[in-house]
């Protein structure tokens, strides 16, 4: 796990050796493909859905997630243990290609997803009539799919704070009211995204520097609508997966204008995987325990050989660093409820001494 803190340097990317790994990891992944279709002609079901789990990639291009999907669909999936699961998928943008990946998602988080989507354009006429398909579906999960377009606050000059704030409480209140209505006709789990702030700006740096420019107002959005959610409604931090794709290439307005898809198809894995992570958590299939290793896991090198003060860790090199901020969140994860746990074949007493006398160790 330590390894993730070091990126090679510019040129070890340029190496001939790298580009010939790179190859050869393309032909492993086009063996596991054959693979996959060769355990779903044997009618091997369950071992095909796990061979899959292993080959697909949340950052994997698009034409490799509806390839998978295809796969996915070809898969007989009675009788392998998947949960059912029922969502609804509520958006003003098109959303028939994002449906296919969230299915696949699921699908690899243990879920036999069934996903309604009502005709374009009609997320709130769905949800104020009662009569409409949305009810009759009865939805354990809805997505409001909304995107920085959905929220209706005008960027002013002339704007003081207050009318900022004021602007920016109205437009979450209306989101409010429709989380209400759906709540007081169903008992459903409501996901709502917030705003993927754009990168492209009127005013540059300065955006952050006034009350009233769009990106400051959209901030103060996701964090009023953030204060405002409460028992029932799960906050989705698109903004935050937003960043981790990479905001230049998160939105291309082509795709906006010509056919109104709110995000790069390359998004779609990253976007389904963390919703699906985020729907198997709240349906008991998080992980709770993390097994470790100590010997260049917790620490650099070998406690048995090295001794208490040859191990890296703490302010000794930038390998130690590392170490004791590796620490520093599983602390944290700890503190959220994940257990921690040791698994070495060191002798408990030597495994024992850096965490009784080693100042730089985090844990204890």
């Amino acid at each position: 796990p330590v390894g993730s803190f070091f990126m090679n340097s510019p040129d070890e990317n340029l190496r001939p050796d790298s580009v010939g790994a790179e190859r050869r990891n393309s032909h492993q992944r086009q063996d596991c493909w054959q693979n996959i279709k060769a355990l779903i002609a044997s009618n091997e079901p369950e071992a095909a859905l796990a061979a899959l789990k292993v080959l697909v990639r949340p950052e994997d291009d698009f034409p490799s997630q509806r390839k998978a999907c295809q796969l996915l669909e070809r898969i007989q999936k009675s009788g392998i243990g998947l949960r059912p699961l029922r969502v609804a998928l509520l958006a003003t943008s098109t959303t028939d290609h994002l449906s296919r990946v969230l299915r696949l998602w699921l699908a690899l988080e243990g879920f036999d997803a069934a996903i309604f989507q009502p005709p374009f354009g009609q997320l709130v006429q769905s949800v104020l009539d009662v009569k409409s398909e949305l009810y009759a579906f009865k939805p354990d999960i809805v997505w409001f799919f909304t995107s920085w377009r959905d929220v209706e606050i005008e960027a002013r000059p002339s704007m003081t704070l207050s009318q900022a704030v004021d602007a920016v409480g109205k437009s979450v209140e209306r989101t409010v009211q429709i989380w209400k209505a759906v709540s007081s006709r169903m008992d459903c789990l409501i996901f709502q995204n917030n705003a993927d702030i754009p990168p492209l700006d009127v005013f540059g740096n300065f955006e952050a520097n006034a009350p009233w420019t769009q990106r400051s107002l959209l901030r103060r959005y996701n964090l009023s609508l953030t204060d405002t959610s409460g028992e029932g409604v799960v906050i989705f931090d698109l903004d935050h997966i937003s960043a981790l794709f990479g905001k230049q290439h998160w939105d291309d307005s082509r795709y906006w204008h010509h056919s109104k898809h709110a995000l790069s198809f390359d998004a779609l894995g990253l976007v389904c995987s963390q919703f699906a992570r985020l729907v198997g958590a709240g349906k008991g299939l998080s992980r709770k325990c993390l097994v470790l290793d100590l010997d260049n896991t917790l620490w650099g090198g070998t406690i048995g050989d090295d001794g208490i003060d040859g191990i890296a860790l703490g302010n000794n090199g930038a390998d130690g660093e590392a170490f004791t901020e590796f620490q520093s969140y599983l602390k944290r994860l700890n503190g959220r409820g994940v257990i921690l746990a040791v698994c070495s074949k060191n002798e408990e007493e030597i495994a024992r001494e850096p965490f009784l006398s080693h100042s730089g160790m985090r844990l204890s």
